[in-house]
């Protein structure tokens, strides 16, 4: 199977074949998903729950500074999900989090 998946995403295989994935905002900390060896899907471990410390940005501030897909993205990202959808059996899932958005998250955050 090859899959297509975005430059930051680096999972860690253990010793088993297990797939694991380390919060970002906290590298040295427990892994937050963990996709079995020939699974296809990762499960978080347990606790998903936003951060105490959370401070959430006002919305219209948060929507001023969103940088909107140009037409050339928006055209590209068409042509490659049409294309996809036409010639294969694979589900599309789309992520847009560096086109502008910005907002470093934790996974329990994010989800």
């Amino acid at each position: 199977m090859e899959l297509l998946m975005p430059a930051e995403f680096d999972p860690y295989e253990d010793e088993n074949g297990n797939l694991l994935i380390k919060d970002p905002m906290n590298p040295g900390g427990e892994w937050v998903a963990r996709m079995p060896r020939e699974g296809y899907y990762f499960d978080s471990p347990g606790q998903t729950g936003m951060s105490a410390d959370l401070n959430l940005v006002d919305p219209e501030e948060y929507r001023r500074h969103l940088k909107p897909l140009g037409d050339e993205e928006l055209e590209f990202a068409s042509q490659q999900a049409r294309e996809l959808y036409d010639n294969t059996d694979c589900a599309l899932l789309g992520e847009f989090w560096s086109c502008g958005v910005g907002i470093p998250l934790s996974f329990g955050d994010w989800m």
